[in-house]
């Protein structure tokens, strides 16, 4: 309950923070626990309280931060799902993990994320993908650019043309945000002037959330110009009038829901608030019984940063993202800075 209602909510965070019983500290204690689903909702509490917040990121810190250590079973894990959570987390959260260097710790995540949308063969999984990179894509600067660097506009305007509908409707929305930066929208003209049903299904599914300005005109721009090849006939049918299950806004919640289906993975894209994704905690809590005796140490999470580069990492191990610079300057986004 504390996740939806703080999130983008300053009045119930402030009357949250004025409780007595409330600490960080608890949630922070949670990050150790033995059962998975305990620890990773957890750390999708400590991402909802710190995405986009720097006041509540610095409490975090001073009540004891995070450890990477934490997150590398999730990020090692073979279940996509918590892959994709997990990832999402580091990257919220990476300017408080001390541990771990912020770019590094934002680059796994980053790898992580983008790799599902090449590789996941599951709706779910796509649709949660990309709205991790959709609301990625509004929160620090450098973020997004890391995020284009390692082919991102390349996957998800393959999954526009997906059949499933949430698959592109979350598509949609991530390259909406994503049209802010000058790389993307250059990418992203390119995508639609050569297949003009790209356009379409775009515009359909980011009719309430946001789509760069400069983006729209250069696309004016290539109609009265001319020339576009036409879209083939039978395509319309991917952006009917009639849909079953509208996709979820990037402000939607990546959190487990234990008595929820994940048909509730939807959320009105223009109101920061997130819903319930998936009943999995029950296969989950199964599977993290079976799991715990092979699991990493999470007591020992404090690696001095002198002993870092010996201990196994995530970062060494998946990730080679040469042109990730999460330092560079904003590409004239105007969006909120975390």
């Amino acid at each position: 309950m504390q996740r939806k209602l703080t999130h983008g909510n300053q009045d119930i965070l402030d009357e949250i923070n004025g409780t007595i019983d409330f600490s960080y500290v608890r949630i922070l204690k949670m990050m150790y626990a033995q059962d998975d689903v305990v620890r990773l909702l957890a750390g999708s509490a400590l991402a909802t309280f710190a995405y986009n917040n720097i006041n509540q990121q610095k409490e975090i810190a001073e009540q004891g931060g995070v450890r990477f250590n934490c997150f590398i079973p999730f990020l090692q894990s073979s279940d996509e799902f918590y892959r994709c959570n997990a990832a999402f987390q580091v990257v919220v959260l990476s300017r408080i993990i001390p541990d771990e260097e912020q770019a590094l710790s934002s680059a796994t995540g980053i790898k992580l994320l983008v790799d599902l949308l090449q590789d996941s063969q599951s709706n779910q999984i796509l649709s949660l993908a990309s709205d991790c990179i959709a609301r990625l894509a509004h929160t620090r600067a450098g973020v997004p650019s890391a995020i284009i660097a390692i082919n991102a506009i390349e996957y998800l305007t393959k999954l526009l043309l997906h059949s499933g509908e949430q698959v592109r409707g979350c598509a949609a929305i991530a390259l909406g945000y994503l049209s802010y930066t000058h790389s993307a929208e250059r990418q992203l003209l390119n995508k639609c002037r050569n297949d003009q049903m790209l356009m379409k299904i775009l515009l359909h599914y980011t009719k309430k959330s946001k789509v760069s300005p400069a983006f729209l005109e250069g696309w004016r721009h290539y109609k009265k110009v001319g020339g576009l090849p036409p879209i083939t006939e039978g395509r319309t049918s991917l952006v009917g009038e009639k849909t079953m299950d509208p996709p979820p806004s990037p402000d939607s919640s990546i959190l487990l829901d234990t008595t929820k289906s994940t048909s509730n993975l939807r959320a009105s894209s223009s109101n920061i608030d997130e819903g319930p994704l998936t009943d999995r905690s029950s296969r989950m809590s199964q599977r993290s019984r079976s799991h715990s005796n092979s699991q990493i140490s999470l007591v020992d999470g404090e690696v001095p940063r002198s002993r870092r580069s010996s201990r196994p990492s995530v970062v060494q191990s998946e990730i080679q993202v040469s042109a990730v610079d999460l330092n560079v300057q904003r590409e004239g986004t105007g969006m909120t800075e975390a």
